[in-house]
């Protein structure tokens, strides 16, 4: 194989040339990569069978074996294991996939019944008795409903079985059914190895997850992969083991690099029994200010691997620092930086803000309320105060606000495209307004995108097993291997830079980096004589209520005021201005 047959993409962001780099990499094999050059591979299927997957669950996994045996190519080897109260391989050895060979494990497989209890244990230990050929890449898949419950039941000891048995052409890909399942001991099997953790809801079915991953890694071109850069230091890589590259896949890598200028770039992987290389030439600026999203990409893998470690290995003050520092930098949600997202009615009432069904105004999108999660009580339009009256009373307060102190001359040097210019307030149906750019839509659930984690850091650093254990899991890996950072350009404006100060839009309140949540709070109305007295009185605040008509920003430390658009002060003394700028009594 040649250079030819690889193709290697380098991108670069770096807007400040005293700070380390950031890099997209795109490793994708060429669609001219034939059949002859697949990589014979080994495959452990290893499936609970225990009393508990029962049903249309067993029946769902045995379907997704077939699926997988036949998937197999005649070079291939194959084991598969079955396991309840005692494990019970197919074989005593690898088995050739031979048409024969692989009819008689489709039949064996077809004959499993549910019952007894669930010996984790052993079951790993059967597949790690196989010998492993170095020449050739090794897949566990491991499907389980449930935690261990026969002989060795301890995470720690069973995690240490799979460490020590680790090899670095093996990957084993864990399937969670249901929510019953130990989380810690399936994403660390996987995580140990280089594979994925997969879980499947009660909802979804177990063969479409299944025969999807395997579908995928039916083809391997290229396993054992490394890189080395040496004109440059690269600093980090993530995700940090490079995974195994497959016909019709790609691998997309982002990390940090110091130094700058051009480099070659050498790609190494074991295609069979051989060690390939490959070299290509990149370049790494000392300054470029060009694909921001790459930041995005970076902070959101980023958090997703520091929150791994504090979920499995418990919490550290620098993961937990830098976790924060990235969220508020990215406007990512974490455990610890929940109590700036808003989700009910309660919550925007405790920070001062009212939930709104109008549509209102803000600059950059950020008078926009997301709608809430569907289990929750949607907030109605407050009373006596019809859509057109608030556009009306928005525009009238915009105008003013720029006519009394000349914000339309602002600069916008810095900002995202299309934000409106510092300082400016934007006036109904203008381009940067709610009319004419939809709300960034949060999602929900087991479903949401890689947005974040929203979870307490309890949750987080609590339960093993449960609901609320596997959609935090989930959330997780979402993060972890996140390829969507900027695909959406109006994600670029959830954080926005004001007179020094920087706000994260989270769920249609802006709010300050600064903003602890245990700051005394004042409410004022926006488009008010309090709100423009504010305005007024300080540079920094006019800035930062440019933003929108709903702000949350520190005046002094244990103060900060929230701006609302249907409720709060319309106005204020001398002696509440006064009591504002300075700090809160402890």
């Amino acid at each position: 194989m040649g250079e030819k047959d690889f193709g290697l993409n380098l991108m670069a962001y770096r807007p400040d040339p005293d700070k380390p780099g950031m890099f997209l990499m795109l490793l994708s094999p060429r669609s001219e990569v034939q059949e002859g050059r697949r990589v014979p591979r080994d495959v452990v299927f290893v499936l609970d069978t225990s009393g508990s997957m029962k049903g249309e669950k067993i029946e769902q996994a045995k379907k997704a074996l077939h699926f997988c045996i036949d998937q197999l190519d005649p070079k291939d080897r194959f084991a598969v294991v079955q396991f309840s109260t005692m494990a019970e391989p197919f074989a005593a050895a690898w088995t050739d996939a031979t048409d024969e060979a692989r009819a008689k494990a489709r039949e064996w497989v077809r004959r499993f019944e549910a019952s007894g209890g669930t010996n984790v244990g052993e079951a790993l230990q059967k597949a790690f008795a196989l010998p492993v050929d170095p020449d050739r890449p090794t897949t566990l898949l491991f499907i389980t409903d449930g935690r261990p419950t026969v002989d060795v039941t301890d995470i720690e000891a069973l995690s240490k079985l799979v460490k020590d048995h680790n090899r670095r052409n093996l990957r084993i890909f864990t399937f969670g059914v249901g929510d019953d399942v130990n989380t810690h001991l399936l994403d660390r099997m996987a995580n140990e190895t280089g594979g994925l953790p997969e879980y499947v809801r009660p909802s979804e079915a177990i063969d479409g997850k299944v025969t999807r991953l395997f579908a995928k890694m039916s083809h391997p071109v290229l396993t054992e992969l490394s890189l080395e850069v040496p004109g440059v230091r690269i600093a980090e890589v993530l995700p940090r083991q490079l995974p195994d590259l497959f016909r019709g896949s790609q691998v997309v890598l982002v990390g940090t690099y110091t130094g700058d200028g051009d480099s070659v770039i050498r790609l190494r992987g074991r295609a069979g029994h051989k060690t390939e290389e490959f070299t290509y030439e990149g370049t790494f600026p000392k300054k470029t200010t060009d694909r921001a999203f790459i930041a995005a990409l970076y902070a959101q893998r980023k958090i997703g691997f520091l929150l791994d470690q504090i979920r499995l290995h418990g919490e550290e003050r620098e993961l937990k620092d830098e976790i924060i520092r990235l969220s508020l930098a990215h406007g990512i949600e974490t455990p610890y930086t929940s109590y700036l997202v808003l989700e009910n009615e309660a919550q925007y009432r405790q920070y001062g803000i009212t939930v709104s069904g109008t549509a209102v105004v803000g600059g950059s999108g950020g008078g926009q309320t997301p709608s809430p999660p569907t289990t929750l009580t949607t907030a109605v339009p407050s009373p006596g105060l019809r859509g057109e009256d608030l556009a009306a009373r928005s525009a009238r307060a915009a105008d003013r606000l720029n006519r009394e102190f000349d914000l339309g001359k602002a600069s916008a040097e810095g900002l995202v495209p299309n934000a409106q210019p510092t300082g400016t307030f934007p006036r109904p149906g203008t381009p940067g307004s709610p009319a004419d750019e939809p709300p960034i839509q949060p999602t929900y659930g087991s479903g949401a995108a890689a947005s974040g984690v929203r979870a307490d850091a309890e949750a987080l650093r609590g339960a093993q097993t449960g609901e609320k254990a596997v959609e935090v899991a989930q959330q997780i890996q979402r993060l972890r291997q996140t390829e969507k950072a900027g695909r959406d350009d109006r994600a670029a404006k959830r954080v926005q830079e004001r007179a020094g100060r920087r706000l994260v839009l989270y769920r249609g309140v802006w709010v300050d980096e600064a903003f602890q949540g245990t700051e005394k709070m004042t409410k004022v109305k926006w488009g008010s004589e309090a709100y423009f007295r504010l305005a007024r009185e300080r540079a920094d605040l006019r800035e930062a209520f440019s933003l929108g008509q709903r702000v949350v920003v520190v005046t002094t430390p244990g103060q900060a005021v929230a701006v609302d658009p249907d409720e709060g002060a319309e106005t204020l003394s001398d002696e509440a201005v006064r009591a504002l700028m300075e700090p809160a009594a402890k």
